[in-house]
């Protein structure tokens, strides 16, 4: 394990590696989703964050399809807001904006054949080799700048780098391990069909899927660091 200081050279964790910070008064762990040159994009990997995305179906149009909203909703206002002044000034300072862009995407339980490129995602049920479920993108809108954020399922597909994905990388992204946990973790993306609902992380199940937007679930956050403005160390 080697910590980062200011003194030091930049020497950047790699993709997927697992840091400790103390960005907001308590050491945890983040993992890191991809880099570029200092700025690492990372995600918090404790489970203790809760919220509702919003109390209400506050929605927006996607090209043709009315679905929830992301910008200043509850979670948005969470994580940007309200976890964000409980920053030291330090991290804040390491902070890298990102542009956010909400998707919104359809659900389709079938084709289930792995590898089938009929929509945009696939992703494995429950750890049955035969069944896979697909969420479609039908849109999307940009949400602004943000400092803090929660994932979409874009961020997901492209940090394991396939369109499709197995229940074993996915639990393993988010949980670092492949075993089933009664977790339930919020992302922004908006489904279609149904403006009152958001897609979800299941631990539960090791999928994704979708819960209407008034129910309290785990919040992880999402955000871009420059790494050589700040301490971190690597997990062993």
């Amino acid at each position: 394990m080697r910590a980062k200081v200011a003194s030091d050279l930049p020497i950047i964790p790699p993709k997927g590696s697992i840091v400790k910070m103390n960005l907001d008064g308590s050491e945890r762990q983040y993992r890191v989703l991809s880099v570029n040159g200092n700025v690492c994009k990372v995600l918090g990997m404790w489970d203790d964050f809760t919220s509702k995305y919003n109390e209400t179906s506050t929605t927006t149009t996607f090209g043709s399809t009315t679905a929830q909203k992301y910008e200043d909703s509850i979670l948005d206002i969470y994580l940007n807001t309200t976890w964000y002044n409980t920053l030291s000034s330090e991290a804040k300072n390491a902070i890298v904006p990102e542009n956010v862009v909400q998707y919104c995407y359809k659900y389709y339980d079938e084709p289930n054949t792995p590898n089938t490129p009929t929509y945009t995602y696939q992703y494995q049920y429950n750890g049955n080799k035969s069944d896979y479920e697909n969420a479609d993108n039908v849109g999307n809108v940009v949400v602004g700048n943000r400092n803090v954020f929660a994932l979409d399922l874009k961020d997901i597909f492209d940090y394991i780098g396939k369109v499709c994905i197995t229940s074993d990388e996915l639990m393993t992204m988010f949980w670092n391990s492949t075993t089933k946990v009664s977790k339930y973790l919020w992302l922004r993306s908006s489904r279609a069909s149904s403006s009152a609902s958001a897609w979800t992380v299941i631990g539960y199940t090791g999928n994704l899927g979708n819960f209407g937007v008034i129910d309290s679930y785990v919040v992880r956050p999402a955000l871009n660091l420059d790494l050589s403005k700040i301490e971190w160390s690597t997990m062993t």
